[in-house]
């Protein structure tokens, strides 16, 4: 059985190796219409020099100073795309770490998830995802990359980007509508969203009424 949310853009967030990816695509899969835009197809701020990513950090790390007017303007074009004349209506999923706290993007979201995950493991998955990636490579050099990956990435762990998971947790966090358990199998986490956004149109209704 396939669900159709009207016209709705559904934001998962939670903290880098959480499962952000791997749950919009199981939920486009899930979802009928459903098209997912990724946050990492679109920032350029992690491409930045390690000064400017720590004078932003000092600056107190606005998530508005973060330029997505690429990512804002392939949202208005889906937005603003003419509605099928049969079949359900489309679903726009959002990938991204910033949640409601980016106020270009906020103003699409109609439903924000949580993927809630201690951050000791959400940095063993990340580790973990990146050595697979490495070792499955055919590249005769991928091992020594990705082991000079991880001595940049620890370096900067120390730094800076474990600062940026508080921030998360602190900021995102509370602007989510739906919470959920990010060490859940996907299955379980996708129908867990689904349940809660029809709950939440349900609501939505009768208030209307």
């Amino acid at each position: 059985m396939s669900v159709a949310i009207n016209s709705r853009v559904i934001a998962i967030s939670g903290l880098p190796g959480a499962g952000k990816t791997t749950v919009s695509r199981a939920l486009e899969r899930r979802l009928s219409a459903a098209k997912v835009f990724h946050y990492d197809d679109y920032e350029t701020i992690t491409s930045r020099p390690r000064a400017e990513i720590e004078a932003w950090m000092a600056r107190g790390a606005d998530p508005n100073e973060i330029d997505l007017e690429r990512l804002v303007a392939a949202l208005e074009r889906e937005k603003a795309a003419p509605a099928a004349q049969t079949g359900p209506p489309r679903t726009i999923i959002l990938d991204t770490p910033l949640g409601r706290t980016h106020a270009r993007t906020a103003r699409f979201i109609d439903h924000s998830v949580w993927l809630a995950m201690p951050p000791e493991v959400a940095l063993a998955r990340q580790l973990g995802s990146q050595a697979r990636a490495a070792f499955k490579s055919r590249e005769p050099a991928a091992p020594a990359q990705f082991a000079g990956w991880v001595a940049g990435f620890l370096e900067n762990y120390e730094a800076f980007i474990h600062k940026t998971y508080e921030l998360q947790m602190v900021r995102v966090r509370p602007l989510a509508d739906i919470e959920i358990d990010g060490r859940a199998p996907v299955e379980t986490i996708v129908e867990a969203i689904v349940a809660g956004i029809e709950a939440a149109l349900k609501r939505d209704t009768s208030k209307v009424r």
